[in-house]
């Protein structure tokens, strides 16, 4: 992927590439009708569909490689449908929910977004101010980007 994955992206490869069997789609209370499918990503299995949910989002804000690169934005990688984990040049390495242009602080960490996301059969979300400040993709700058 040309950056080194996280500790805690490197555990949780280790456990969740197991997920293969199809789990119930519990976001069916949304409106969609309950299905059974694989619900995490796992690298490489998943390598072309995690490019393409990076490329979209990437896409939708209008951001190439190298402004990423110059402007030492920090790079995401999706864990499940819309949600994104921060990898690298972040304090920590937070849970960001991304869809279209709009961007929230989701969780804490990858641990405890597996614990609600597992757990937890519906999770009902406060969006506080976030814990950990992640620069570009929660910023207005983010938004407003050409």
């Amino acid at each position: 992927m040309g950056f080194p994955f996280p500790k805690s992206y490197k555990a949780y490869l280790s456990h969740m590439n197991g997920t293969d069997t199809p789990r119930v789609n519990v976001y069916g209370q949304c409106g969609e009708p309950y299905r059974y499918s694989p619900g995490y990503y796992s690298y490489p299995r998943d390598l072309e569909a995690v490019k393409e949910k990076t490329r979209w989002i990437h896409e939708e804000f209008g951001i190439t490689p190298e402004f990423i690169e110059a402007h030492q934005i920090p790079r995401i990688m999706p864990i499940v449908s819309h949600r994104f984990l921060v990898i690298d040049r972040c304090a920590q390495n937070p849970i960001l929910s991304m869809y279209g242009r709009d961007s929230i602080f989701f969780a804490s960490s990858l641990e405890s977004f597996l614990v609600d996301d597992i757990f937890k059969p519906v999770v009902l979300i406060t969006v506080n101010e976030p814990a950990v400040d992640v620069e570009f993709w929660l910023d207005e700058e983010a938004k407003n980007h050409d």
